[in-house]
């Protein structure tokens, strides 16, 4: 059997109270020291960043902000959830100016896919045309079947999707009927919207830490999908609608 001294319980005492009271300072020391720090910078404007990438009126209830890179995957099933469901959403959401969708495209995860920056660049030269959504629901489908559907390009760990071509790019294009395809090759040729993705990165790379899909939906800030319709739903009703 097993007695504590009366001395070795002062002890421990007295040790008890020494780390409370260290731990306290450390608490109080890093709320002074985040309390010193520059605020983060952020853009949740309600100012579009590119027209053509949005959805509903201006004047909504409500933006939902979706900050997004054409191969990031997680951002593939968010798209794919409410595309996949769009009447009801254009019914339920946009017509009736509950909610101002906006995609603001990057190519953020560029360090980890060799095709982000040529992705993004796709998505702004279709917007040129005004044919963003149906380029990217196009391209989104393409990379479904070629590459998600088999578990490549899916994740961090997951085989990568090689490096692709232009080609690879103007095939969805092609299937755009809004579309002039030789205008979309001349802009991708002449990489005339990179420095318009590449600022819109950095803005972005200001607010999400390199996370994406991230939202900003009124007071709901999120990143992250791995749901379907239902879960796209729940996030509209956190962020108040």
């Amino acid at each position: 059997m097993w007695l504590r001294s009366a001395k070795g319980e002062s002890v421990r005492e007295k040790i008890k109270v020494i780390l409370f009271v260290a731990l306290g300072v450390l608490v109080v020391g890093l709320v002074i020291y985040n309390a010193s720090l520059p605020p983060k910078p952020t853009d949740f404007s309600q100012k579009a960043w590119h027209e053509a990438m949005t959805l509903g009126n201006a004047s909504a209830e409500n933006h939902f902000i979706v900050y997004t890179d054409i191969f990031c995957p997680y951002c593939d099933n968010f798209s794919r959830a409410w595309a996949d469901n769009e009447e009801e959403f254009r019914r339920d959401y946009i017509d009736n100016n509950k909610i101002y969708l906006e995609y603001r495209l990057t190519d953020i995860i560029s360090d980890h896919s060799p095709n982000a920056e040529r992705g993004g660049e796709g998505g702004y030269c279709a917007a040129k045309q005004g044919a963003f959504w149906e380029y990217y629901r196009t391209m989104l489908d393409k990379l479904q079947k070629d590459y998600h559907s088999k578990g490549i390009g899916v994740s961090k760990t997951s085989p990568k999707i090689p490096e692709l071509d232009d080609a690879y790019f103007v095939e969805p294009a092609k299937a755009v009927a809004r579309l002039d395809v030789a205008q979309f090759e001349s802009c991708m040729n002449s990489h005339e919207t990179l420095p318009e993705l590449k600022q819109n990165t950095a803005k972005a790379g200001a607010v999400v830490n390199g996370s994406v899909p991230y939202f900003v939906f009124n007071d709901f800030v999120t990143s992250g999908f791995g749901g379907d319709w239902a879960t796209v739903k729940m996030m509209f009703k956190a962020g108040g609608v």
